[in-house]
């Protein structure tokens, strides 16, 4: 996993678990999340933070490896920020780095 993706997958997760306001990684599973501004500037990601190269590969890089399922754009409008549902699978990849 690039370093792109592993601090997206942390920043994805850190987000919705905020959102929900718990502490256990596990009760993230199955949320949906997206690449929001939050989610960017703590990747350190530069750019339109939609549709830049390197958000685009990390996200890529993270459905691949099963961490994230892709859902679609969040209000179906093209250029609005896509939805992906945090999977066990990225909870497990973030305790395999020590993220």
């Amino acid at each position: 996993m690039s370093e792109d993706a592993r601090r997206l997958l942390r920043a994805l997760v850190d987000v919705a678990m905020a959102e929900g306001q718990v502490e256990d990684e596990e009760a993230v599973v199955g949320v949906s999340t997206s690449p929001s501004l939050p989610v960017t500037e703590a990747t350190g990601i530069e750019g339109d933070r939609y549709y830049d190269e390197r958000l685009s590969a990390a996200l890529s890089q993270l459905v691949d490896a099963g961490a994230l399922e892709y859902e679609g754009t969040i209000s179906g409008i093209l250029g609005e920020p896509e939805a992906y549902k945090i999977t066990r699978r990225g909870i497990e990849l973030l305790r395999e780095v020590g993220a």
